[in-house]
């Protein structure tokens, strides 16, 4: 039925015009479908569409479209061409000798835009390569060094200044700092230092987040710091981009024109580039274990594919360039139209293919021989060279293998211990790596480790074995010629850049700082040339290496006994040149017998009985007694940042005082014995501060081997903390808290103050009956004064039960600001420990902070002329690698001092007033930080003053009657 019916539709239909009139029926053709006509209908009716919409496209205006075979750009082939030529250009071309430094014109003070010549007259020249050059005159015109000689006669205006034959070098250049991008006080909000945001940030720029307001920069340059490498941190694989300052601030605020390379013309050198890459434990752990990368393996992959995809790009820009130069030659200006693709690029990857050319510096964070490796194995594999390695700790430890590579370090001396790749860090590792023919160099890691001292890394590798030409260079010729600029700074030559420091006394002498400094030929620093010149210039600079000059009577303490420790019963010392005993006692021509591990006699020559003594002659060195510190961590905490290796209370009731150190000593410690062996054998360890009630410090001995011989007081003293540093999630999470709850922890005592001594006492009852010490870590000039109010509430408190007068002892520990409040602390007699002994204002409550070197009064001298009691601790950027450094930093106290202080008061402020001022009568009652007959003995024998360099530990007795000699440093 249904095909009868189509039959007779299709049979009825009319003819179609698409059948050129023919009719179905016509007997050669079927007829069409339904179907078909449809389809046919609707293409012939989208072919109309597209018809009129050509002829729509065609009456309206449009742009060209561009034939595919044309090419690119002329531009576009112009721009890629002049890239080809700039990585075509010759990299050897001998810098030419300046008569005049582009920088000179940068304005940097209204009263002095231009500033006149300048000829130092009368000086004694310490050149950056160490060679040493008296009765010389620098003559200094249009930022550089014009003519050097002696007797010279320049003509025109310029200043003269005679300087009487003191010390003249170059500036000091800093190959590692983040100062400028990690801005003091150290606000979060000036905080820009990594960019933790991927492993790989090669595109970041250090120059984008450089502050010219930073503080440090004319902090650091009153140090005689003139030039610095800006790096990112060491938080990525690839930091970034790292650029060359000057120290010298222009008044446009324009970080560009603090730029080394500002204004410079390619005649006057290669400007260079520099790039920041890290290895080891910080790019595989700041991100945690969730993220990648995690291991050390995932480092060296993540390295290898950043090389691989630059050396890709590398290769296809040298590709582009060649067929853009084979075009070019073969059809001139058209030569655009030949080629289809614009230049390979890439952002991320620029730097890096720098690199491969050679045109970038690699400035490498690295501090273990297995991470270096990991560096040198990828340098040889994708062919670029490693100019540095940074920190480099443990470079020591393949000192041949990069004296072979030729890759320098630049390092610390003495900062270590802070974690794992830093734990085998030794004070030699400079003399040994120099001793291989590897290029050294410090550095300051600013603001981790203040850069203004950054000479006081060159005196200590100096004073620990390093050649004393090599220490000058170290911060001067060998940074300068790493960072490419050997050409123009770090050296005193004709045409280089006029950045000149000319010094108070010898630059390798503790204490040491300029007078005046320069920078591009401007006086950026300047104190009075008041103080006495050296009374003779020496023919070379002086080697003031630490050198061992005991001897042993009984054959005992050889000189091949390092480190031995040896038991006796009656050990006498004699020959001593100097003993200090106490405040009292300072003699000459003296000798000390101890019995059993208690001094027994001490006097001048043949005051004492030596019969039946184990003798030691010191051949005229000094007796001391050991230093004491405070507010260390000592035997609580080994690696900062291992866990395994630390003991820090989580939780715990603020009543009960908080937790005892003496409860999670450890004595099984390397921090601990390289401490000991620097002469500093007691300290009050406290534990780490987790809220402002801290704990409760214990006494020990660092040179015990266990508890039973090394806890010399279970309780010390009650800490508690007032600050930023201090504030918890409770009620301490304020200043106004901790007071608060420091008030009710006290005054709910005084009730019990009257009633009989008990081993459950509260530590607070027990302040208030003059048991132990209050210390209180404050800083802040107003915190201070917060804590004398409360106080003075205390006492009030405590008098009126007593019904007498009572005052508790308080020790201000931390104390940077402590002298703009110097008469308020000495109307309270509370004492001050200043720890550090010098201060940066690296955070927002330091801010007063009195900065060394400065021409002023010192912290110590305010605090004095108050009558104020003064003790000093040496405490680090995290806590204990700075302590052996303790009686280093009363000797540079001292000497920077406007005032005459004696050896003895300052030798004081790290033995006796020390041991007052954190453990009170108790620990003097032992003999803690004094030499008293009937006491304990602990002494340390030096081969000369404490409070200089050269002079080392040649014994020491460690209060138990063991006698260590020759103490060694790792």
């Amino acid at each position: 039925m249904a095909d009868h019916i189509q039959r007779d539709e299709e049979e009825s239909s009319p003819s179609s015009p698409l059948l050129g009139g023919f009719t179905a029926t016509w007997p050669f053709i079927r007829r069409p479908s339904r179907r078909l006509v449809v389809f046919l209908l609707a293409g012939l009716a989208a072919t109309t569409i597209l018809a009129f919409g050509l002829i729509i496209f065609a009456a309206v205006p449009h742009a060209p479209v561009r034939d595919v075979s044309e090419g690119i750009s002329s531009d576009a082939f112009a721009q890629g061409q002049g890239f080809c030529q700039s990585i075509s250009v010759s990299k050897s071309e001998k810098p030419k000798i300046r008569s005049r430094n582009p920088r000179f014109d940068v304005v940097s003070s209204e009263t002095t835009p231009r500033p006149k010549d300048v000829l130092l007259r009368n000086a004694v020249l310490i050149d950056g390569d160490g060679s040493i050059q008296p009765n010389v005159d620098v003559f200094m015109s249009a930022g550089v060094i014009v003519d050097i000689g002696s007797g010279l006669a320049p003509t025109g205006e310029y200043e003269e200044v005679n300087l009487e034959g003191r010390y003249v070098t170059p500036g000091i250049v800093d190959q590692h700092s983040h100062h400028g991008i990690g801005k003091w006080p150290g606000l979060h909000g000036d905080d820009d230092v990594n960019e933790m945001t991927n492993p790989v940030t090669s595109s970041v720029r250090a120059l984008d987040g450089y502050d010219t307001q930073d503080p440090a920069i004319a902090a650091s340059n009153s140090g005689g710091v003139t030039s610095s490498l800006v790096i990112p941190g060491s938080g990525n694989v690839v930091g970034g981009e790292g650029y060359v300052f000057k120290h010298r601030a222009p008044l446009s605020n324009s970080a560009e024109e603090m730029l080394i390379n500002y204004g410079m013309d390619p005649k006057d050198g290669k400007q260079w580039r520099w790039i920041k890459m890290a290895c080891g434990e910080n790019p595989k752990s700041l991100y945690g274990f969730s993220s990648y990368p995690a291991t050390r393996m995932g480092f060296g992959a993540i390295l290898r594919q950043t090389f691989h995809d630059a050396k890709k790009l590398k290769l296809e820009q040298e590709d582009w360039c060649s067929r853009a130069g084979a075009v070019e030659n073969a059809h001139g200006k058209n030569a655009h139209r030949y080629i289809h693709e614009r230049l390979p690029e890439d952002p991320n990857l620029e730097i890096i293919v720098g690199l491969l050319r050679g045109d970038v510096l690699l400035q490498n964070h690295c501090y273990t021989p297995k991470d270096m490796e990991v560096m040198i194995r990828a340098s040889h594999e994708f062919g670029f060279k490693i100019t540095t390695f940074h920190h480099a700790q443990g470079a020591w430890q393949l000192k041949e293998r990069l004296a072979k590579e030729n890759v320098s370090v630049a390092m610390f001396v003495s900062f270590w211990g802070y974690k794992a790749e830093a734990y085998h860090a030794s004070v030699y590792a400079g003399k040994r790596l120099a001793e291989a023919g590897v290029a050294v160099a410090y550095k300051s890691d600013a603001p981790a480790v203040t850069q203004q001292n950054l000479i006081y890394e060159a005196q200590r590798a100096h004073h620990w074995g390093l050649p004393a030409h090599l220490a000058i260079q170290s911060v001067t010729k060998v940074p300068a010629e790493r960072l490419g600029q050997g050409f123009r700074i770090g050296r005193i030559l004709r045409g280089y850049d006029a950045d000149v420091v000319v010094w108070d006394r010898h630059p390798l002498e503790l204490g040491a700082h300029p007078l005046r400094v320069f920078v591009d030929g401007h006086t950026t620093f300047s104190l009075p040339l008041t103080l006495p010149k050296p009374e003779k210039a020496p023919a070379t600079v002086e080697e003031m290496t630490a050198i061992s000059t005991a001897d042993v009577s009984g054959g005992v303490c050889k000189q091949g006994d390092v480190n031995s420790k040896v038991a006796y019963s009656k050990v006498a010392i004699v020959g001593i040149g100097r003993l200090i005993a106490d405040k009292a006692n300072d003699l000459v021509d003296a000798e000390l017998v101890i019995k059993d591990g208690i001094v027994e006699c001490f006097g001048r020559r043949g005051a004492c009985n030596t019969q039946k003594a184990t003798v030691y002659d010191l051949n005229g060195g000094w007796i001391i007694p050991g230093a004491v510190v405070g507010g260390s961590f000592l035997g609580l905490e080994e690696l900062a940042a291992e866990s395994s290796t630390l003991e820090r209370p989580l939780a715990f009731d603020p009543r009960k005082g908080g937790p005892r150190a003496s409860d999670g000593l450890n004595f099984d410690s390397k921090m601990m014995t390289t401490i000991f062996s620097a002469g500093v054998t007691q300290s009050f360890s406290i534990p780490r501060p987790v809220s402002a009630v801290i704990g409760q410090s214990a006494l020990i001995s660092t040179g015990a081997e266990d508890q039973y011989n090394g806890i010399l007081l279970d309780v010390g003293a009650l800490h508690l903390g007032v600050g930023n540093d201090f504030k918890g999630d409770d009620i301490t999470g304020s200043v106004a808290g901790q007071i608060d709850l420091f008030r009710t922890l006290f005054l709910e005592q005084v009730p019990k103050y009257s009633s009989r001594p008990d081993d459950s006492d509260s530590p607070f009852l027990r302040v208030l009956r003059g048991d132990i010490p209050l210390v209180v870590s404050v800083h802040n000039s107003d915190h201070i004064l917060k804590v004398l109010a409360l106080k003075k509430q205390i006492d009030r408190a405590i008098s009126k039960v007593a019904g007498r007068s009572v005052s508790i002892h308080l020790t201000i520990f931390g104390g940077a600001e402590a002298w703009f409040v110097a008469k308020n602390i000495a109307e309270a007699g509370a004492t001050v420990v200043l720890a550090p002994p010098r201060c940066s204002p690296v955070s927002w409550e330091i801010r007063k902070c009195l900065r060394p070197g400065q021409g002023t009064p010192t912290s110590v001298e305010i605090l004095k002329s108050a009558n104020v009691t003064v003790a000093v601790t040496s405490v680090g950027f995290l806590n204990s690698e700075a302590f052996r450094d303790t009686f280093w930093e009363a000797g540079w106290l001292r000497s920077d001092a406007l005032t005459d202080i004696s050896e003895r008061e300052a030798i004081g402020w790290v033995t006796w007033d020390a041991a007052k001022a954190l453990g009170g009568k108790r620990a003097m009652d032992i003999g803690i930080g004094r030499i008293a007959i009937g006491k304990r003995a602990s002494v340390v024998g030096y081969n000369g003053s404490p409070l200089a360099f050269g002079a080392v530990p040649q014994l020491i007795v460690d209060g138990a009657g063991n006698v260590v000699c020759w103490p060694q440093q790792p």
